[in-house]
């Protein structure tokens, strides 16, 4: 094998070993968009969020204020930039704090180093309608 190849060879080796052993970025900070519409209870609600920098695929986790905790809400992942939309639905009225984190899809150690800025929805009455 001529230096030539050898020095190539190298090269693709060492760049492999790096990309492996490198440790991979972590999530930048979410954004977390709230709904543009007013909430009512039983009734869906979308809400949009994205990372801008950090790791190449993410999912988000939101934590939605109503005592369940933190759940995955995002169906797959989303690479950087992209964006995500998150969904739920309360049962009862009041107002709920809502945030998200980002994680790093194929790594799930690496999050967020902190959650988006939380959001404040006010869930409003929706009376079932009358039977005829």
């Amino acid at each position: 094998m001529n230096w030539k190849r050898k020095a190539l060879v190298a090269a693709v080796v060492l760049a492999g070993v790096l990309f492996i052993a490198c440790p991979k970025a972590v999530p930048g900070i979410p954004t977390l968009t709230p709904p543009d519409a007013d909430v009512y209870q039983r009734a869906t609600v979308s809400f949009k969020v994205k990372v801008a920098d950090g790791g190449v695929k993410v999912r988000f986790v939101m934590a939605r204020g109503d005592g369940a905790g933190a759940s995955d809400t995002t169906e797959g992942s989303y690479d950087i930039g992209e964006e995500a939309i998150m969904s739920h639905r309360w049962d009862e009225v009041g107002d709920y704090t809502v945030k998200a984190i980002a994680i790093l899809d194929d790594d799930p150690a690496k999050v967020s180093a902190e959650w988006s800025q939380t959001q404040t929805v006010t869930v409003l009455a929706n009376d079932a309608p009358l039977a005829p």
